[in-house]
């Protein structure tokens, strides 16, 4: 590494690992233990709130590029901080779920907000935090 080239503090590495696991365990890999409860709770089958999970994902895959503009143009961290907030916020809307379909919208809005806080948002953090805005993404005119 050249003496010139940015290095990232060790200590904001693990604090972004630390976040990927925790965004991951709460929007995603929750509910692989959850559902049971939650089709009791709502008074649907299984079946049905992994399909609801199943339009979550597919309607959130369609949020990926908007999240990547975001980052391009406002900075991966705000992107992920004010994502943040809204996986907070969508998280609290579905456990006050009174219904299949308000659990269903709050589910499809916490995969809208998770593009904005998982991998790719990371890693382009990573990248701009490294190069210290430097290098301009191609995509963006000048």
């Amino acid at each position: 590494m050249k003496s010139s080239e940015a290095r990232l503090p060790v200590r904001a590495l693990a604090g972004l690992g630390a976040t990927q696991i925790i965004g991951y365990g709460t929007l995603y890999y929750c509910l692989s233990i959850l559902v049971p409860d939650i089709a009791r709770d709502l008074a649907v089958s299984e079946q049905e709130v992994y399909g609801m999970f199943s339009v979550a994902l597919l309607v959130g895959a369609f949020a990926a590029p908007m999240s990547g503009r975001l980052a391009d143009r406002w900075g991966a961290g705000r992107v992920m901080a004010t994502g943040s907030c809204g996986a907070a916020l969508t998280l609290v809307l579905a456990a006050l779920s009174t219904g299949p379909a308000t659990f269903a919208l709050a589910l499809t809005m916490m995969q809208v907000v998770s593009a904005g806080v998982l991998y790719s948002t990371a890693f382009t953090a990573i990248v701009q935090a490294g190069d210290g805005g430097r290098r301009r993404p191609s995509c963006i005119s000048r």
